[in-house]
C-alpha cells in the first residue's frame, strides 16, 4: 500500500469532528466540505484494502504461523471473515 493513502487514512480522524458538528448554519454548510475530505481519503483506503487483496494475504500469514511456531497451539482471529 503506498505511503500517501496510510497517511491519508489516519489524517481522517480530523475530519470527522467537522464532521460531526451541528452548532451553527455555517457547521451544516461546510457539511459537503467534510464529506469531500472523507471520500478523498476512504476511496484509496478501500481500493487498496479490498478484499480480494487483504484476505489471501492474512490467511497466507497464518497458515504460516500454524506451520512453523504455533503447530499444535490454537491462533484466535478477531476482525477478519
Amino acid at each position: 500500500m503506498p505511503q500517501v493513502v496510510i497517511i491519508s487514512f489516519i489524517c481522517l480522524i480530523d475530519v470527522f469532528p467537522g464532521l460531526m458538528q451541528t452548532g451553527s448554519i455555517y457547521a451544516y454548510l461546510s457539511k459537503p466540505y467534510y464529506v469531500s475530505l472523507l471520500l478523498r481519503g476512504m476511496i484509496p483506503f478501500m481500493y487498496y484494502n479490498r478484499i480480494g487483496l487483504s484476505l489471501p494475504k492474512v490467511t497466507k500469514f497464518f497458515d504460516d504461523v500454524r506451520c512453523n511456531e504455533g503447530k499444535d497451539l490454537p491462533v484466535g482471529v478477531a476482525g477478519f471473515w
